[in-house]
Order: C-alpha cells, then structure tokens, then sequence
C-alpha cells in the first residue's frame, strides 16, 4: 500500500501570488483534505509555476529559477514537519516577486527558548512519523 494513502491530518495550506504590493493578488490556490506528501508535491507544482522559466540564449534553453527550489523544498518541509497540529489554522505561503514568506500556527515547541532556536543549536520535532516521511 502506497504510504501517501495513509498520512492524511487536518491540514489546508494557503498560497497567494501578489503583484506589486499586498492589494493586488494574481493568483490564489489552496489545498486541503489531500495526503501530507500530495500537499508537498502540489506546492512545489505551484513554485514552479511562479518562480521558474526558461531563457532562451542562442540555441540553448536554460532553466531560471527567481528564487532556488532547494530553499523553497526545505521551507515547505519544514512547516509540514514542525506545524503545532493542535492549533486549527491553516499555513499560509506568501509568495511576493522577490520573496517568499511562511506562516505557520504554533509556536517554539516546549524546551526549546528563542535563542537556542534563532541559533540553530537545538531542534526539537513536533512530529517524528512526518520527519521520518520527508
């Protein structure tokens, strides 16, 4: 059995694509009561559609990426594995031209004090089933 059939959480995650300021939105799209790894796979889908394009130099087509996938990739994990499940909001992806912003419901976990977590020193997981998945 497929393992995608069997993570599923209360979860909706929200992706907005302003224009040149917060007043103007070109795009919206939000997925909700689909598997944890199908929300990483269409949140990719969706920064590529706005953060990636082909350039077209002599014969040659090259893949551009305004802001890199990696970084992007790892952001998305990380909301998913370390979301506070408990709070009943959604996530909220950002997305402006030359940035992007996540917003995730919760807080630090119990243990961890802002210093320890603005450093990188300590990581604690919220949910060790969806770290062990990504």
């Amino acid at each position: 059995m497929d393992c995608r059939n069997r993570i599923y959480i209360n979860l909706r995650i929200d992706f907005v694509k302003f224009g040149e300021n917060i007043s103007i939105i070109q795009k919206r799209s939000t997925f909700e009561n689909i598997s944890v790894l199908d929300v990483y796979e269409k949140s990719i889908d969706v920064f590529r559609d706005y953060y990636e394009y082909e350039k077209i130099e002599g014969a040659d087509r090259k893949k551009v990426e305004k802001i890199p996938e990696a970084a992007f990739r790892e952001a998305i994990a990380n909301v998913l594995i370390h979301r506070a499940w408990d709070v009943e909001t959604q996530i909220r992806i950002l997305m402006f031209d030359d940035k992007i912003e996540v917003i995730s419901p919760g807080g630090l976990p119990a243990g961890i004090t802002e210093e320890e977590y603005l450093s990188g020193k300590l990581s604690i997981l919220c949910n060790r089933n969806l770290a062990n998945v990504f």
